[in-house]
């Protein structure tokens, strides 16, 4: 037997025709629903023109909600978040331990990628980088392959949640080993202050700054095609979009911690270690591999380990499934179309990218997905 909850809210429908857009982050206030058309009781336009705060109180599936969720509070199959502790146990002692947790920050093709892969390289850190969890917020508000450019979508996000991304970065700090940590791609004072004060680790904060001449970045830019879509409009309009989030008064507020990376990766580097070296004594390199090919124990790892392995671009459960074959033939590691296909049905997650490409989902390591791979098959050995 099944049971069912519902609700109701009252209201009239609107005299003539509203031009309405979309909202990127709360899509169910859109132009094609019943809520362009329904005027709950006490407004005078339709819902979907409600701003988030307005529009959730006639909300018809509010109430339906919470009785389900009561429900199950009583059935003990829940609890309250209330309940739980947010960031988990985490201690924060007097004094750091450890190599620095470093956050970086910087304009587009800075060097921000390109100092997350020498840190890990060089020193054993985990790159987390903060864009793969927006993607994750945006992917799990409107699915795979919206209309709805991820741009919008974050501006709006971040305006309505300044820690909508930190939060997510903070709990899945708490899922890995204490490992020395890099965080790419913070964007605004907002996200720097609740991470710094969310933060309950015991490893010292480092704000560091990446910035490069504007014609040097936009080279790079152009030269690293990333997508295939790179164009010098699409630089300035990237560039002027990050900056109407918050990154220049970013950039502005944290010059002193700036490294310019204007000449050749040896000098990068150079700068960063001067200035830091002596702060990641205690760090360690990832051992050599030797053999890559580490079984897997489960479904994710299996999936992670091949794409990471062949370094693979964009692919189809399918041509993943087959990778997998392909890659742990010899180990008896086996796995179906239907079994990869599952995984990615779901949920999302900040492994991975995604595209729809004429109506099929493709899915690639994203850069926390290297990082955690790479950590994967160091741990697993």
């Amino acid at each position: 037997p099944y049971v069912s909850f519902t609700s109701e809210v009252r209201g009239t429908i609107a005299d003539h025709e509203y031009n309405i857009t979309t909202n990127p982050v709360n899509p169910w206030l859109d132009d094609k629903t019943f809520n362009k058309w329904f005027v709950p009781d006490g407004c005078s336009a339709p819902l979907s023109t409600l701003n988030i705060g307005d529009a959730d109180k006639y909300d018809f599936r509010a109430d339906a909600f919470m009785d389900m969720l009561i429900f199950l509070e009583k059935k003990k199959r829940i609890r309250r978040k209330d309940e739980i502790a947010p960031y988990s146990p985490m201690v924060q002692v007097g004094f750091p331990i450890g190599p620095p947790l470093l956050v970086v920050s910087g304009p587009t093709c800075s060097g921000k990628t390109t100092l997350a892969k020498f840190m890990a390289d060089r020193y054993g850190y985990y790159h987390i980088e903060a864009s793969d969890f927006m993607y994750l917020k945006y992917f799990q508000k409107l699915g795979i392959g919206s209309s709805v450019k991820i741009s919008d979508f974050a501006m709006q996000a971040l305006a309505e949640k300044p820690d909508i991304v930190v939060e997510e970065i903070l709990i899945y700090i708490n899922l890995i080993d204490e490992l020395p940590i890099i965080i790419t791609g913070l964007r605004t004072l907002n996200e720097i202050h609740s991470f710094v004060v969310g933060y309950k680790g015991s490893n010292e904060i480092e704000i560091l700054i990446i910035d490069a001449m504007e014609e040097i970045r936009l080279d790079r830019y152009l030269k690293r095609n990333r997508g295939g879509t790179t164009t010098k409009e699409k630089f300035f309009s990237d560039s002027q979009t990050q900056n109407e989030m918050g990154l220049g008064y970013l950039i502005e507020k944290y010059t002193h911690k700036a490294i310019l990376n204007n000449g050749s990766f040896d000098e990068y580097y150079n700068k960063f270690v001067t200035r830091y070296g002596g702060k990641l004594l205690n760090a360690s390199p990832f051992l050599p591999l030797g053999d890559k090919r580490i079984k897997p124990n489960a479904l994710e790892d299996a999936i992670l380990m091949a794409l990471f392995i062949n370094d693979s671009d964009f692919s189809t459960t399918s041509e993943i499934a087959k990778l997998i074959n392909k890659t742990f033939k010899d180990m008896n590691v086996e796995k179906s179309k239907n079994n990869v296909s599952r995984y990615f049905n779901q949920n999302f997650h900040s492994y991975f990218e995604a595209m729809n490409d004429g109506g099929v989902n493709k899915y690639r390591l994203s850069q926390t997905g290297r990082a955690h791979t790479q950590w994967l098959m160091h741990k697993k050995k």
